[in-house]
């Protein structure tokens, strides 16, 4: 069976089926998969129709996953064509051909309709409230799939989070987590909510400040999610809650609350959806806190994924992609820019930074750092807001590693002794900071631990302690 005929078959079926027929992505992934090892790999076919790897591989996912309901057993890339001959021959050449007349055509696209609304809803959901968009991430595919297999799971778990150092990328991932499966995995509609925003980038990664943010309590967060789910609410705020739980127990709802530890009182919030107490239950619906800190140390039942700086070889793969029209990059070797990847620690933000310095900028890599590092805007975009939610005695110990070069790996006791902590203020001090991805350790098991910070967090704070 050659390729057109495979393709005439499977719509015949799926329109018989009252199935979605294939998108032109599927129908091209369906197209190469048939050629064998002759065949485009994902990241070529995402390159031919300007998406990224993750994302063709996503739609590739859903498909096989289609075809394998349809032919009744399972298929993948490498038998597809195998499986799709053997459900022809099985069902027969007369039952395949289905006559196509208007009346069909119409039931066809009102049942298709009706298959994508929750889909439209939520990508209505994500343009308005997010900057969501088919944009190109880099190393992101393993975590995004256990990400997805979190989302897809009915255990007894309804709450979700993404925690990492600002700049990371905790909301963009969480953009292509609920934009590629949050309709598959069953949710009727999204919500989206930011509990705070200092800071924000402009398109051309210059830092601004937002003097119109206004403070936000949990009762504010609750309104805001019930409204944007259509949920009408009692007059008095202490029966928002349960108002809320009732209509997210009925249908499989989803919330996204972005920058969680910028709410002043974020453990109120996460004591409402506590997973321990069964009068707080919301499933089947769930919700996905992005935050700078780890929100398992609150001893809250969570599916926690900390994301870390992308590996090397994804940070030159960035880098190559975002500057595809620099002859400095294009003409460098994969050497030359390594310094960029130690330099930002595979952090994407930073590493679109650099990028722009250095279109800005006719410097050499070194000055192009120097500039980075003296970068005011950016210092209190990924650092301020963690600073302000510090204690006194995780402030003192990272004023104290300031002491030091940066980039140095400080022994624990060398910390403790000056900083006049006993053991358990000085442990909780290191915690507090580790929660907030502020510190970067270092364990053995013949030495003491060793801690060091961010050569940007080094001249943020240099300069606020020159300030004062």
């Amino acid at each position: 069976m050659d390729i057109n005929a495979a393709l005439d078959f499977i719509s015949s079926q799926l329109m018989a089926k009252k199935l979605k027929t294939l998108s032109t992505l599927e129908t091209t992934i369906l197209k190469e998969a048939w050629k064998g090892k002759d065949g485009k790999s994902y990241d070529e076919i995402g390159n031919s129709e300007y998406l990224d790897g993750g994302s063709v591989k996503t739609a590739a996912y859903k498909l096989w996953q289609r075809l394998s309901n349809l032919c009744g057993e399972k298929v993948n890339r490498d038998n597809v064509q195998a499986v799709v001959e053997r459900y022809y021959n099985k069902i027969g050449l007369a039952e395949a051909t289905v006559p196509i007349n208007s009346s069909l055509t119409v039931n066809i696209e009102t049942i298709d309709s009706e298959d994508h609304r929750e889909c439209h809803q939520i990508e209505i959901t994500l343009r308005e409230k997010t900057n969501w968009e088919q944009k190109k991430l880099f190393g992101i595919n393993t975590i995004l799939e256990q990400l997805r297999d979190h989302l897809q799971t009915r255990d007894d778990y309804w709450l979700m989070s993404i925690t990492g150092a600002g700049g990371i990328g905790k909301t963009s991932l969480t953009e292509k987590l609920v934009g590629e499966y949050a309709a598959d995995a069953g949710f009727f509609k999204l919500a989206w909510t930011m509990a705070k925003r200092t800071y924000y980038l402009e398109p051309n990664m210059s830092v601004k400040k937002d003097n119109n943010k206004k403070d936000i309590n949990t009762d504010y967060m609750i309104y805001d999610i019930a409204s944007q789910l259509d949920i009408n609410l009692p007059p008095a705020n202490q029966d928002y809650f349960l108002a809320l739980q009732r209509k997210l127990t009925s249908e499989p709802y989803l919330i996204v609350i972005d920058n969680l530890e910028t709410l002043p009182e974020y453990q109120k919030l996460l004591a409402r959806f506590n997973p321990f107490d069964p009068m707080c239950n919301i499933r089947p619906s769930k919700v996905i806190f992005t935050s700078r800190k780890d929100l398992k140390a609150n001893n809250c039942a969570v599916r926690e994924i900390k994301l870390p700086g992308i590996d090397k070889s994804a940070t030159l793969e960035m880098i190559r992609h975002q500057g595809q029209e620099l002859d400095i990059v294009k003409q460098a070797l994969d050497e030359e820019l390594e310094p960029i990847y130690q330099k930002t620690e595979g952090n994407p933000l930073m590493i679109s930074l650099v990028m722009n310095l250095l279109r800005i900028y006719d410097d050499p890599l070194l000055k192009i750092f120097e500039r980075f590092e003296q970068d005011q805007d950016i210092q209190e975009f990924l650092y301020e807001e963690s600073l302000n939610s510090l204690s006194d005695n995780a402030l003192l110990i990272l004023n104290l590693m300031i002491k030091y070069a940066a980039g140095y790996l400080i022994p624990s006791s060398d910390l403790q002794k000056p900083s006049g902590l006993n053991n358990d203020e000085f442990r909780q001090a290191i915690t507090e900071c580790s929660q907030f991805n502020l510190l970067d350790s270092s364990r053995s098991l013949k030495d003491e631990s060793r801690y060091s910070i961010h050569s940007l967090l080094y001249e943020f704070l240099r300069r606020i302690q020159d300030e004062h």
